[in-house]
């Protein structure tokens, strides 16, 4: 359990937690919303309890959670566990929808990332405007503009983008509201490939135990209906790794080597594109 906060997933970490709970971790993403027990309740009504008395030393916070600790009645804690229960039922029997929202992320029924480009380049817009007299202003000059765009604008745009399946479409439109918002701006499609090369090394590093690695090297079952197959994530990271020089097929060994994955990820945040 994590408490609402990034997940820790460091090696190290993830072996000590393994021998003591062996295969009873969950693998929440980062950030994960309030979906176990504690976070749905039990956390924030321990801190107001805890917190009440505003103790001053760590004596008195280790005394103080103690303290805490032991006014949580079985009962309570049965309760906290049936309303999660019933929280996961309901999600479960949610009705079923052409798209909908999660992390920030558009996810579609068909698996289409045009809604999600649509969506980011809108947040875009939107920061763009909010900021539009300071980038078309005489006085400040080309480099820190570029920094208000990278701090600003592009951090909207590109969340969630290493998780992208992009065409030439869906960069064209990109490149054509960077060039709106920043004329020789840099490249947008280059830091989406090189944050895309970050997170697929950062995935095939996994190991088997995690769901992650095994959605990316899992084949679903049934028969894909008829005509082009429509291009993959995995194709994405093949085309990326072909730009800057590696043609071997099996990448996911290439990524075991930390510091040679990282070169890579360099050449093709550098690498002009057409």
């Amino acid at each position: 359990m994590q408490d609402n906060a990034t997940a820790h997933t460091a090696n190290r970490s993830m072996e000590e937690l393994r021998s003591v709970f062996d295969d009873r971790i969950f693998d929440w993403p980062p950030r994960s919303p309030d979906l176990n027990p504690c976070d749905f309740y039990l956390w924030e009504m321990l801190k107001e309890k805890v917190y009440a008395n505003n103790p001053h030393t760590l004596e008195e916070l280790e005394e103080s959670i103690r303290l805490g600790i032991s006014t949580i009645s079985a009962t309570e804690i049965r309760q906290v566990f049936n309303n999660v229960f019933k929280r996961c039922q309901a999600s479960l029997a949610a009705e079923e929808v052409e798209k909908f929202k999660y992390l920030g992320a558009t996810v579609t029924n068909i698996n289409d990332i045009r809604e999600e480009i649509k969506h980011t380049i809108n947040m875009g817009n939107a920061c763009y405007y909010s900021v539009e007299k300071l980038l078309s202003s005489s006085l400040l000059s080309k480099n820190l503009k570029v920094r208000i765009y990278k701090t600003v604008i592009l951090p909207g745009v590109l969340y969630g983008c290493e998780t992208w399946t992009l065409t030439w479409r869906e960069e064209h439109r990109l490149r054509v509201f960077e060039n709106k918002v920043l004329r020789n701006s840099p490249d947008i499609i280059r830091n989406i490939k090189s944050r895309r090369l970050r997170w697929a090394g950062h995935e095939a590093r996994m190991g088997e135990s995690r769901n992650a690695y095994r959605v990316l090297v899992g084949r679903p079952e049934g028969k894909r209906s008829l005509g082009r197959p429509r291009r993959r994530w995995k194709d994405n990271i093949k085309m990326d790794l072909k730009k800057v020089g590696y043609n071997d097929r099996d990448w996911i060994n290439l990524a075991q080597d930390r510091d040679q994955w990282q070169a890579y990820m360099r050449v093709a945040m550098n690498l002009r594109l057409p």
